[in-house]
């Protein structure tokens, strides 16, 4: 039987599941993101909740079972674009196209409330990471920083995907899951390795601001 991956917006009352995703994230693919796990390993359930509050959040569920998650919110530098952060796909969800799904729904969303872009934050150590984004239409807008000492000797790129105005299509490709260039939900494919992306930023966090429509509670 083909396994059933589906994509779940999430909100405050879903803290625990993100949490343990967040948490597996740092853990097992630490070069991939910004933030360190100590930093987060000793928040409190108000915190997470609280961070909830701010962002929108999916989870993707693979015949039950919690193996991925995304963050968007708006950027706060770029006012017309939608910030994807926190993206990472644990290896059970791997060779699936979750992490194609989990973008699509920050796409989908983007495209619907009216922002002209979508950007994020890759590492340079993510090769997985900028290979699936490039494949997804995302360019390099020449902005680079550094992690935090000591760790930095890792270089993070700031990568873009432009948006038409008004819609969420680029270069007639439906960016719609489900839609061309986007798989649905239940499909299974291969997708090329790497599966934690979008390095910096959550509600909060650097790179991010909330949502004036809050997530699900």
């Amino acid at each position: 039987t083909e396994p059933t991956l589906t994509i779940e917006a999430v909100g405050p009352k879903q803290w625990d599941r993100v949490r343990a995703l967040r948490l597996a994230s740092l853990r097992e693919d630490p070069q991939s993101f910004f933030e360190l796990l100590s930093e987060e390993i000793g928040l409190t359930e108000d915190e997470w909740r609280a961070r909830l509050a701010s962002v929108n959040t999916w989870v993707a569920v693979l015949d039950g079972v919690d193996v991925g998650v995304v963050t968007s919110s708006p950027d706060r530098e770029n006012p017309t674009a939608a910030h994807l952060s926190g993206l990472w796909v644990a290896p059970a969800g791997r060779r699936r196209r979750t992490a194609v799904a989990l973008s699509g729904a920050v796409v989908e969303r983007a495209g619907s409330e009216g922002f002209r872009r979508v950007v994020l934050w890759v590492a340079s150590a993510n090769h997985g990471a900028d290979a699936l984004y490039a494949g997804l239409g995302f360019t390099r807008t020449g902005r680079t920083d550094t992690f935090k000492p000591p760790r930095d000797l890792y270089t993070e790129w700031v990568l873009e995907l432009v948006l038409e105005q008004g819609g969420n299509r680029r270069r007639g490709v439906s960016l719609r899951p489900g839609g061309d260039g986007w798989p649905s939900s239940r499909s299974v494919g291969v997708w090329p390795p790497g599966v934690a992306a979008g390095s910096r930023g959550w509600g909060g966090w650097p790179g991010a601001a909330p949502w004036a429509e809050r997530a699900p509670p």
